[in-house]
């Protein structure tokens, strides 16, 4: 399986301080992939492509960039996205999301209209059947003792402590009868989805050159590592093993590779990475090199401001963007950071912000001339630990 390595190159030009959030740099070799295999081939290279690596390394911000392409003039006469994230917590809402901005509204809206009736049908059910045997039991249980003299009290509570037990058994079997009751219409909501999608996907449209193009469709899971436990098996067992049209493709970004998604059964996943059906792309941080060439388009070309950056971001990119929001001021870890981070938080989410501030406390090692300052708040003997060689270096070392 060919796994795309992670080297970034820069091509963009510096934008002012106030577009900062609309530069994309780096990542040339993710983009020129996504262009060359995915996007302008007949037919993909592959339909599946995984991406993956640590928080803050830009996987969103790679997704979001693979949505601009496909809605750029060169692509979006015939490219379509559609996008799902942690909030789309189910298969039926996943697709609900999909078909909604796709603007497919035949089948699938009759399927989920008689999938959401069928729940709430399960659901009433449920709820009936349990405010019934809740009302009952205690009745049954004090009937049944009331007439014994001296182990009446006792024999009651035994059969509370048994209605209890038994409710329990109630709930576990109804929820194995709910998911066997909705597994018929999950399959039909997808073979309702699978059946819009494929029809799109097959339609062709004439461009602006005179060609004719079958739509290209992307259906990307963001945050997949929340997504997994619903999403993984729905694939697995519903939408892949269907008749799909080769103009779909699946992208999944998240902490983990998509096929380590059900870590119970990784062997799901070999038949497609065997098959060269996958195609992974692992997101690492920037190299020295990539971060310096980043700065400079940020207009930060100093080496003394470019070493300082290196050296509290290493390379991650949200930290680098953290770090570089006003590329003309230099940068203090102390306050800058807190507040960019602050920016992002509404001013009535107090604690919030307090959390913020009470982790920029920890942002600098602490030195012998810091925990001096504590001596004259009367904090001493609180943080008379910390000079201890293994809390702080002495006031001659480097901070």
């Amino acid at each position: 399986m060919a796994c795309l390595s992670s080297k970034k190159n820069t091509s963009k030009g510096s934008l002012p301080p106030d577009n900062s959030h609309k530069i994309f740099v780096g990542r040339a070799n993710e983009l020129s992939f996504f262009t060359e295999h995915i996007l302008q081939r007949d037919d993909p290279a592959y339909n599946i492509i995984s991406i993956y690596g640590d928080g803050g390394v830009g996987k969103s911000t790679l997704v979001n960039r693979y949505i601009e392409m496909v809605n750029s003039p060169a692509f979006q006469e015939y490219c379509l996205a559609a996008i799902v994230d942690e909030r789309q917590a189910t298969p039926a809402s996943m697709m609900e999301k999909f078909t909604a901005q796709l603007h497919m509204h035949q089948e699938f809206s009759r399927a989920i209209t008689h999938y959401k009736a069928a729940l709430r049908k399960q659901q009433d059910e449920q709820e009936t059947m349990q405010d019934a045997v809740l009302q009952r039991a205690p009745d049954f249980a004090v009937a049944a003792v009331e007439g014994v003299p001296i182990v009446g009290p006792l024999l009651r509570e035994g059969l509370k402590m048994t209605t209890a037990q038994v409710l329990d058994r109630y709930h576990t079997k109804q929820n194995r009868l709910v998911s066997v009751r909705l597994e018929d219409p999950i399959r039909d909501l997808t073979n309702a989805f699978i059946t819009e999608i494929n029809r799109l996907a097959e339609s062709f449209v004439t461009t602006s050159e005179r060609t004719k193009r079958r739509h290209r469709i992307l259906l990307l899971f963001d945050t997949f590592e929340q997504l997994a436990t619903e999403a993984a098996p729905w694939l697995l067992d519903y939408f892949l093993t269907s008749d799909i049209s080769n103009s779909i493709v699946i992208l999944t970004a998240g902490r983990i590779p998509i096929g380590r998604s059900l870590p119970d059964d990784p062997k799901l996943w070999l038949p497609y990475r065997d098959n060269k059906v996958i195609y992974s792309i692992a997101l690492t941080s920037f190299t020295f090199q990539e971060t310096q060439a980043h700065l400079e388009q940020r207009g930060i070309t100093t080496t003394a401001r470019i070493d300082s950056i290196w050296q509290l971001s290493r390379g991650l990119p949200l930290y680098l963007s953290l770090l570089t929001s006003d590329p003309r001021s230099d940068v203090d870890p102390t306050t800058d950071v807190v507040a960019n981070f602050l920016r992002w938080i509404p001013q009535n989410e107090n604690i919030k912000r307090r959390l913020v501030l009470d982790a920029s406390l920890f942002s600098r090692p602490f030195n012998q001339d810091n925990l001096t300052a504590f001596s004259c708040l009367g904090l001493w003997s609180t943080w008379s630990h910390l000079p201890s060689p293994e809390y702080a270096r002495q006031s001659s070392d480097r901070p």
